[in-house]
């Protein structure tokens, strides 16, 4: 490890050695499997099949649902630590599991038990299009509905008639899927409208469901864009390493030493508030919100940093530097859009919006 690479590892939460070699796993997985996927998810917009298949078999996305649920029961800062190292390889690979931490999130809340059939279920933030009265009947459409999946299960975060927000666990093929969005980043992540008219949903979970599941998005938002950061660290010293010029590596020249650390600083401070917010009590959703919307801000910075380290290749496709930018900005609009929503629900009181 460099000293650059130093600077932007964070003290870890107190991991016991169980979850320390838990993930060396992931890492693994993540270096091994995941990494020489990366390039082709991003310009085919797919996750191979026979990755899908290894990351359901591994349960990364199962880490800490309750054992009732098939999942781990391991604690929640240790499912972000897996989507945070995943999305140092690949940032879709590591938010198609961190939704589906955040679905299992928000049934473990509701109190219903039960295995679910794998995979587990996606999350559909639908909080400000769809609508759902007593009955399970939901309305509405969901103009960009991100990780839709005709064959798995979905969890729908949508207003209730009473002006709260709910969850709503619905099942494979649940109102009709528009076509596929082409997005900056997050390419292997579909993006399309889902249009719900007089749906019946399979159960109301409720709103402490709704809030579990707005902290674990927040929560792997945020981890999304630190593992992209560290990502941008790492190739940039990497460069800088190698990369020779009047006869010295780049990286003896004072300016960029200094542009990189001040980049591996802001990654550690990030990293070091995401974690603190994932092992805070699940009452405190406000702190991962602001966990993601700082984390996706460092990550828009410093993938930026990256592709002036690295000069004329920072924006050449074939290079990492320009997809990991990509990925910090879709994460940075993900992150904004829920601060809108938080705050425009705060303003109201939890009501309806006019």
């Amino acid at each position: 490890m460099s000293a650059f690479d130093e600077l932007t590892a964070a003290e870890d939460p107190s991991l016991s050695e169980e979850e320390h070699m838990f993930l060396e796993v992931v890492a693994r997985i993540a270096d091994a499997e995941v990494e020489p996927h990366a390039a082709m998810i991003d310009r085919s917009g797919e996750l191979p099949d026979q990755l899908v298949s290894l990351l359901d078999e591994q349960d990364l996305a199962v880490v800490a649902a309750p054992e009732a649920l098939g999942g781990a029961g391991a604690r929640t800062v240790l499912a972000v630590l897996t989507v945070e190292r995943l999305a140092e390889a690949s940032a879709a690979v590591g938010w198609r599991v961190g939704v589906r931490q955040a679905a299992l999130a928000a049934i473990s809340a509701s109190g219903r038990h039960g295995t679910l059939a794998s995979p587990p279920p996606a999350l559909i933030d639908g909080a400000a299009y769809a609508w759902v009265d007593k009955n399970g009947l939901i309305a509405g459409e969901i103009p960009r509905a991100v990780g839709i999946d005709e064959d798995t299960m979905l969890v729908i975060l949508a207003k209730a008639d009473s002006g709260r927000e709910v969850a709503l666990l619905c099942g494979a093929g649940t109102g009709s899927i528009g076509p596929r969005s082409k997005r900056c980043g997050l390419r292997g992540v579909t993006t399309a409208a889902l249009a719900l008219d007089g749906v019946v949903s399979d159960a109301i979970l409720g709103e402490a469901a709704a809030r579990a599941a707005r902290r674990h998005r927040d929560l792997i938002l945020g981890a999304c864009s630190v593992g992209v950061a560290r990502r941008a660290v790492t190739l940039s010293g990497a460069y800088l390493r190698e990369r020779r010029q009047f006869g010295r590596p780049l990286s003896h020249f004072g300016a960029l030493r200094r542009m990189l650390s001040d980049c591996a600083a802001r990654v550690a401070a990030a990293s070091s508030l995401l974690h603190a917010a994932a092992v805070r009590p699940a009452g405190s959703p406000e702190s991962a919100l602001q966990a993601a919307r700082v984390s996706s801000e460092a990550a828009v910075a410093v993938a930026d940093d990256a592709i002036q380290v690295h000069g004329g290749y920072g924006y050449v496709q074939e290079y990492v530097p320009e997809r990991l930018l990509r990925d910090a900005i879709t994460l940075r609009a993900l992150a904004g859009a829920h601060a809108h929503a938080a705050s425009a629900e705060a303003l109201v009181g939890g009501g309806q919006l006019d």
